[in-house]
């Protein structure tokens, strides 16, 4: 039998030359260790000794010989026995000092694993203090299980880490692009872990040192195997394919059920680049906002809204982040585009149910988007232009492989479009938007990157000579990415933003311009830890300093007679403390749990009226005005708000799927519209006006059939809200210094049944979704000047029972594209009158329905795209495609508002304001350079 382990038979085995290095250090060090050996007799131990005998055999063969005899395994490299002839000399008892002795000479040394293994080794070497797991780990990688398949090779295979361990960062990135992917699965199979990518594509886990087998999948991509042999602390790029299916007989389907630290977050949707690219959408334009409501649950009231609704909820109780910047509206030109550059985004995660700890400050939802890192080796350029308007966006290194900047910017020139329509008051309006983005990465060094990212939006709109709006944001962030030690992640951000809005009364002697403004100053640390194989766990803090300007008017002629009036400046503190926690128990359960705690101060300087009973503010029972000085306290509040999400894989196809929240909200929007304007009044938790709060449940049950070609889910979810603000009847909103005397508080509850299905694989994709739900509110007081619709329940502005969006892509081929989307929802509630009554002096006085107890007409839309593309060829630089689509193809003129008008002798009538009420068409030129 032969003992030793030849090196060449290592190297065959997929060991790199790790017996070349200087001195031979590595070189004598033992790199075998078997699992099991033979168990030891209990029959009396034999003597020995080992002398030099010129009749004898080699060392070799007595080592072999004792092995035998003693039913011990012995492990050692051949070349560094002593070369002789030697024999046993059995006059004494055997014990493992004798050996250690006659080794001793030759700087050798034993060193027993267990009692029936031990191991030979050079006594130089074993001063590096080396565990025996060492061996074991490193005998792993000899044992290649994936054929075929190409290994990479982690740390320092000629001086590996002497504790037997490695710590990984893993960076996934897109075959053709290089961009990093988000949110990507990262799967190891033997032990089984679950890793996601960040924003910036990497995602780490410590791994004894050995060889491992483990997939990479995503929503978009083609699944992968990889093999890795890890050697130390090192780094792995896996680069991923597009899922581009050519022919029949290939399918490859990625399935987003398998990501368990993604999928755990009850109520979370993931849209990528490319589903958003394919979506028809108004003008041929890719939307990302438009692309939520085709998501079960989302919604919006119809065309000329801003922003989306979110399970019952208002726009503004939607946390919506672009690089840590919170987005104050979502939108350009009351809705018909989104207010993000589609072609700046690598990744959109739409959080409706369980809220990740680390956000915080709305109740709905949190909508979190991801912005490209540009090129760190060429530059490339991507853009396209259309009828109405054109994008254009840069990728460049700065520094070669170390510094990159991508900067984006679009635009719209639409106005002669206005001119073609033959109605006079369409031909006198204007339309303009644009915004900009940038972003420069910096790689500091392997443990440390600097990201800088800003954006600056601007819309204004003109209608006729009879009202104008006007709204601008901006925001700068800047990242710092610091790996602390191996397990720990620190991210620390600091943001700056604005919004800023204004509406403008044109007509006769009511010129006047009102305005109103957001500041806000934020930072937040958030410390990733992986504390185990199967536990990561986030803590953090973070704080905002508001700045609010809640209203300024002023007259735009001397003919006006507006007044001026301007309200002093809010200023607010919010901080926040946070942890987030992931246990994987097994493959079949996941649980994430986190706690946020928020605190709330209104601060001065500021006045606050005092009433004859403060729970019943009017106007007319002000008794005083209390004075607070700069920095002062007024008004304080906090929430601990727990957070809970469980999934449950009762089957390699099925999960159940559980999650909780609870939120609370300092800042928000009040209206009197059935309709939130972008130009609606932000406001302040103040002394009347308590924050509001939720407690949101949900659950959802997931089915993957027929080998992931088709995805079912079917869930619900209940919300319970209190602390709303809602207008009272008649309210005059516009530059009021006591808003709490012209709104009510009121509590709410939303509920309903969500249902999806889509279809991943073939020529035809697509997928359904349907939601039935309900929203509802009731003011809480029991006093007469404070309650809407008696105390009864009554729907919100936002309560659509009925949703229906399908998406259907037929590729026929890589060049030739066409898709499809169909819209239908219940029409939303209004408040109309149902008669009048004529006082003494003979004046007409409407009588109105109950709050939200009319409801405008449905809405139902249908919209086609077809995509002229240019192949697939990697070889071309230069890559453009055609997209040619019609926008409500059969000229639905869906209702925006119905507004009531009397004239002389006739009785009241119902108008409709259709913002698009026909058949819109659409030619874009997309291209793209060196991507």
């Amino acid at each position: 039998m032969r003992i030793g382990f030849d090196i060449t038979s290592f190297r065959k085995l997929g060991i790199k030359k790790i017996f070349d290095y200087p001195n031979k250090v590595v070189s004598r060090v033992i790199f075998c260790l078997i699992l099991t050996a033979a168990i030891v007799p209990s029959g009396m131990a034999q003597s020995l000794m080992i002398q030099e005998d010129t009749l004898g055999v080699s060392l070799g063969q007595i080592l072999e010989e004792i092995e035998l005899t003693r039913k011990i395994k012995l492990y050692y490299q051949d070349d560094i026995l002593p070369v002789g002839k030697w024999s046993i000399k059995k006059n004494r008892a055997y014990e493992i000092d004798d050996l250690n002795r006659f080794l001793n000479q030759f700087q050798l040394r034993t060193v027993e694993y267990n009692e029936y293994v031990t191991l030979i080794v050079n006594i130089e070497d074993w001063d590096r203090n080396l565990d025996p797991k060492f061996y074991e780990n490193i005998m792993n990688l000899a044992t290649p299980t994936v054929q075929n398949q190409s290994t990479l090779e982690i740390g320092d295979s000629g001086n590996p880490n002497k504790e037997g361990v490695g710590e990984v960062t893993f960076k996934v990135r897109d075959n053709e692009t290089k961009e990093p992917v988000i949110g990507c699965l990262i799967s190891i199979f033997d032990p089984v872990i679950h890793l996601v990518t960040d924003v910036h594509g990497k995602a780490n886990v410590l791994l004894d040192a050995g060889a491992y087998e483990l997939m990479t999948q995503n929503i978009g991509y083609t699944d992968q195997l990889h093999r890795i042999s890890v050697y130390g602390n090192g780094s792995a790029e896996l680069e991923i394919f597009e899922n581009v299916i050519t022919m029949d007989e290939i399918v490859v389907v990625s399935n987003k059920d398998d990501d368990p630290s993604i999928a755990v977050q009850s109520g979370l949707d993931i849209l990528s680049a490319s589903r958003i690219q394919e979506t028809p959408s108004f003008l041929g334009e890719p939307d990302v906002i438009k692309n939520l409501l085709f998501l079960p649950g989302v919604s919006s009231i119809g065309e000329g809204a801003p922003g989306f609704n979110v399970r019952g909820g208002n726009i503004d109780q939607n946390l919506v982040v672009f690089d840590e910047i919170p987005l104050f509206n979502t939108t350009h030109a009351f809705g018909l585009f989104g207010a993000i550059n589609p072609d700046l985004v690598t990744g959109v995660n739409l959080y409706k149910g369980s809220i990740p700890a680390q956000f915080g400050g709305r109740i709905s939802s949190a909508l979190v988007l991801n912005m490209k890192t540009g090129s760190k080796d060429i530059v490339k350029l991507r853009g396209g232009i259309s009828p109405v308007s054109a994008k254009l966006s840069l990728e460049t290194p700065i520094i070669s492989e170390t510094s990159s900047l991508i900067i984006g910017a679009r635009s719209t020139y639409s106005d002669w479009i206005l001119q073609k329509i033959k109605v006079p008051d369409i031909q006198k309006s204007k339309v303009f938007f644009y915004d900009a983005n940038f972003r420069y990465h910096h790689q500091i060094d392997a443990s440390s990157s600097f990201l800088l990212s800003g954006y600056q939006s601007q819309d204004a709109f003109q209608f006729s000579d009879q009202f104008g709006f006007e709204y601008k944001m901006s925001g700068l962030s800047a990242n710092w990415f610091e790996r602390i030690s191996k397990n720990i992640l620190s991210t620390t951000s600091a943001v700056y933003g604005s919004f800023d809005s204004a509406l403008e009364e044109l007509q006769h002697n009511q010129k006047s311009k009102f305005s109103s403004g957001v500041r806000y100053l934020k930072f937040k640390e958030i410390l990733d830890i992986n504390t185990s194989k199967n536990q990561k766990l986030s803590l953090g803090a973070s704080t905002i300093l508001y700045n609010i300007k809640p209203g300024e008017i002023n007259p735009l002629d001397d003919i006006s007679t507006v007044e001026s009036k301007t309200l002093d400046h809010e200023r607010a503190f919010e901080g926040a403390a946070f942890f987030q926690s992931v246990w994987t128990f097994d493959e079949d359960l996941i649980v994430s749990a986190g706690l946020r705690f928020s605190v709330f101060s209104f601060l001065g300087p500021g006045e606050v009226f005092t009433y004859e009973d403060n729970s019943v503010p009017t106007e007319f029972t002000i008794l005083d005005t209390l004075s607070f000085r700069s920095g002062e306290n007024i008004a304080s509040y906090y929430s601990l708000e727990p957070r809970l999400s469980v999934r449950w894989n009762y089957s390699p196809q099925r999960s159940i799927t559980f999650g909780y929240s609870r939120t609370a909200q300092y800042v928000f929007q009040i209206t009197n519209h059935s309709a939130p304007l972008p130009t609606d009044v932000w406001k302040l938790s103040d002394t009347y006006l308590s924050p509001p709060r939720s407690h949101n449940f949900s659950f959802s049950s997931n089915w993957s059939m027929d080998r992931n070609h088709w995805d079912l889910t079917l869930g619900g979810y209940y919300r319970s809200l209190s602390g709303l603000t809602e207008s009272r009847e008649f309210a005059n909103l516009l530059v009021s210094s006591h808003l709490e005397t012209e709104t009510v508080e009121s509590v709410g509850t939303a509920f309903g049944f969500e249902c999806s299905i889509k279809k991943n694989v073939g020529k035809l994709t697509g997928s359904l979704a349907y939601t039935w739900s309900r929203s509802k509110r009731k003011t809480s007081s029991n006093h007469p000047d404070q309650i809407i619709n008696g105390g009864a329940w009554y729907p919100s502005n936002f309560d659509t029972p009925h949703d229906l969006s399908t998406t259907l892509v037929y590729k026929m081929n890589n060049r030739h594209k066409f898709a499809i989307n169909f819209t239908y929802r219940t029409g939303r509630p209004v408040t109309a009158p149902t008669g009048f009554f004529n006082t003494t002096d003979n004046t007409r006085i409407p009588i109105y329905s109950e709050r939200n107890a009319v409801r405008i007409p449905d809405y139902h839309r249908l919209d086609i795209t077809y995509t002229l593309g240019q192949g697939h060829r990697r070889n071309k630089k230069w890559r453009n495609y055609w997209a040619f689509g019609i926008y409500n193809l059969y000229g639905r003129r869906n209702a925006y508002s119905v507004f009531f008008r009397q004239n002389a002798f006739s009785n009241v009538q119902a108008n409709r304001l259709s913002v698009l009420g026909s058949a819109f068409p659409a030619i874009t030129y997309n291209f793209r350079f060196n991507e």
